[in-house]
């Protein structure tokens, strides 16, 4: 009898990874009750992935921006607009930077932390490919420019 061949189902996968993250976009709760969006790195484009980390750093904001733009081009505007009305500070950009480019969850959201080592992970297992954004520890970009 034929083995069963195995497949990588787009959908069921995509699927599965909104629902370890709780959805396909980190939500920012504004002052004024309004929540704006920001789709997490793990559902980005290829062609936004590169453009945010192929050349220059454009900037946290700037990033934040750009993955607005391209998950939404007929809303842009309405929803960069609602972007800018947060009034962001750079603390608040650092903290948002660092939820949006993950691409997979933390462990705490997959495993219990009683089963995990001081640094969060299993013990005995290296950190994933999705632990940190790609490539940026190896680009050597600075992400100093936040107001950018």
């Amino acid at each position: 009898m034929a083995k069963a061949r195995k497949s990588y189902n787009l959908a069921e996968r995509r699927r599965q990874r909104a629902e370890a993250f709780g959805g396909m976009t980190y939500p920012i709760d504004g002052e004024d009750g309004q929540v704006v969006e920001i789709p997490y790195m793990a559902f980005w484009s290829d062609q936004l992935t590169h453009a945010v980390w192929d050349g220059d750093y454009p900037g946290d904001t700037e990033v934040l921006r750009m993955a607005i733009r391209e998950t939404w081009p007929e809303e842009a505007d309405e929803r960069l607009a609602a972007f800018e009305d947060l009034g962001l500070q750079t603390g608040d950009v650092m903290e948002i930077i660092g939820e949006v480019l993950k691409v997979k969850p933390t462990d705490d959201e997959e495993t219990s932390t009683a089963d995990a080592d001081e640094d969060g992970r299993d013990e005995g297992t290296e950190p994933g490919p999705g632990s940190v954004p790609a490539k940026a520890g190896s680009l050597g970009k600075s992400r100093n420019s936040s107001t950018r």
